[in-house]
């Protein structure tokens, strides 16, 4: 049966925007999907960009407990917090390769160093490990276990600037170089307006977004300064099956959108307006 997966109301057979002669959705061969790992389902799916339609799977064996997903150029990367490992797929097939194992104790966050090496949260140890994505090694600690009070991280964000950022359980986002040296507490921690900080991306306009888990919120900050800018979010139901319910990853996606995903309400990932903040 001939599909309409991007529900535009022409057929995705029919459509061919460069001429070519071959449709667009098998030239293109899944590129622009936007693939989720669920927590508790053992699931990793790609869904549509446009429409939300569900249309691949991962291969078995698949992580138990999704924790975050990063794509590469080649590959799909998914951040197991049962297995203390990440899974390798091929990011368009979806066919499983293998696993990068050695210093995870519960991953979660991923990011990608200056030379192109995997980064990965180790929440259990608190610490960061590195893994070599051509050889399939780690490489050892980037940011030790502790270094300048990190304790049960979750996310990271190399931002391009020679520092890495990682939050940690005090409600505070810490700054370390490259070297995995400690610099400074960016956003201090203690009681604060940001209650269990998970995913943070930076804006075009060099301010940082934090996901507040706890308070069900998206944060602004002075990228800098660390000031608290204040909540960026607007629009839609503060609470219930559409609230935006305990925040988890931030993405900006390829048309300047801000994407973030949900663990609580109705565990969605949800669209907000890069230049507003709007719903």
């Amino acid at each position: 049966m001939t599909l309409d997966l991007n529900r535009n109301a022409v057929l995705d057979n029919c459509e061919d925007c460069d001429g070519d002669g071959t449709p667009d959705h098998v030239q293109l061969q899944g590129s622009g999907s936007l693939w989720i790992a669920g927590t508790g389902d053992g699931e990793v799916k790609a869904f549509h960009p446009a429409s939300g339609v569900p249309i691949a799977s991962t291969t078995s064996p698949t992580p138990s407990n999704g924790r975050d997903v990063l794509l590469t150029e080649d590959d799909l990367l998914v951040s197991d917090g049962d297995g203390n490992a990440v899974a390798i797929f091929n990011r368009i097939t979806g066919v499983y390769d293998t696993v990068l194992e050695g210093g995870l104790d519960a991953p979660e966050g991923m990011a990608l160093d200056g030379d192109g090496h995997l980064l990965v949260v180790s929440r259990g140890t608190g610490s960061v490990e590195r893994f070599d994505l051509e050889t399939r090694s780690h490489m050892g600690s980037a940011i030790a276990a502790g270094t300048g009070g990190l304790d049960q991280p979750r996310g990271i964000l190399v931002p391009g600037d020679g520092t890495i950022l990682v939050t940690s359980i005090n409600n505070a986002v810490l700054e370390f170089d490259l070297g995995g040296q400690f610099i400074r507490e960016l956003i201090p921690g203690g009681p604060t307006d940001l209650v269990d900080p998970r995913g943070m991306v930076m804006r075009p306009g060099g301010t940082l977004l934090v996901t507040s888990h706890g308070t069900n919120s998206i944060l602004e900050y002075d990228r800098q300064s660390g000031e608290y800018l204040g909540r960026y979010d607007r629009g839609g139901l503060p609470t219930g099956y559409w609230g935006l319910g305990q925040p988890w990853a931030l993405r900006l996606g390829p048309d300047g959108d801000v994407y973030v995903s949900t663990h609580g309400a109705n565990t969605a990932v949800q669209v907000y307006e890069e230049s507003t903040g709007l719903f």
